[in-house]
């Protein structure tokens, strides 16, 4: 994969690399950020704080690098049953990434969206949350962020089914009519491809109920690095371990 003089990855031209589709979806799982305030004697709240700083050169990077659709993974469902003043730093943490790179998303051509059941988050958070996802890209997107905040993949498809039956007002003996494109087209990620590449930094081994339906053949690129330190280096080292796999998608080739 060639590298330009800034030591950073260069655009594909042709959409392909060593035989494979263009890497167009990038999807990390943002873990590591207490860990790393721990082994610093730091509280949790500061890696959360630190974890924000990197995002700001990952979206640079994937703008540069000619990704166009990035979503990351920073709030579960689960992580609603952590202690009180965590989740409240969580939201601060947010609150803080949207004060600060609000401005600079728009600037640089990035789309902003927020997927998740945020009916929890306070007022604040959410008035900020719908003014940035309300701003309009006048030129060409370069860039299409997506956080999960407060989202699961077993929710997602709740919410989807959901959606769908009350939407089509199906009976019940006409369930089994619902079918793949149905669902996909009610998900949370609705209008987003299926990720292409999943980076999980802080070691653990897992997917943590994030975009199940979505991840059904998205390459899995699992890291012992914790969030705060991932550099821009390691994110071309996953890149390139994409190009160097044989995506087959269940289909003998």
């Amino acid at each position: 994969m060639a590298k330009n003089t800034d030591g950073y990855t260069d655009g594909y031209t042709d959409g392909y690399t060593d035989g494979n589709p263009k890497l167009a979806h990038l999807a990390i799982i943002l873990d590591g950020n207490g860990r790393w305030a721990k082994n610093r004697n730091l509280d949790r709240p500061s890696g959360h704080f630190k974890g924000i700083e990197n995002i700001e050169g990952l979206i640079k990077q994937c703008v540069k690098m000619q990704i166009p659709y990035l979503t990351l993974f920073v709030f579960s469902t689960e992580n609603a049953n952590r202690p009180p003043h965590e989740i409240k730093a969580l939201y601060e943490v947010f609150e803080y990434f949207i004060d600060q790179q609000g401005s600079i998303l728009i600037e640089h051509q990035v789309s902003f969206k927020v997927i998740g059941n945020i009916a929890a988050f306070p007022t604040s958070l959410k008035e900020k949350i719908a003014i940035l996802e309300g701003q309009q890209i006048r030129d060409v997107c370069k860039l299409h962020l997506t956080i999960a905040a407060h989202y699961s993949g077993r929710w997602d498809m709740l919410q989807a089914i959901q959606s769908l039956l009350a939407e089509t007002k199906v009976a019940p003996s006409l369930i089994s009519s619902v079918d793949f494109a149905q669902i996909e087209a009610h998900l949370a990620t609705r209008g987003l491809p299926d990720p292409d590449l999943l980076i999980r930094t802080g070691g653990e081994k897992r997917i943590s109920n994030f975009m199940l339906w979505q991840l059904a053949y998205t390459e899995l690129y699992f890291t012992d690095t914790l969030w705060p330190d991932f550099s821009q280096e390691e994110l071309i080292q996953a890149i390139e371990w994409y190009y160097s796999r044989e995506r087959k998608f269940g289909v003998i080739v």
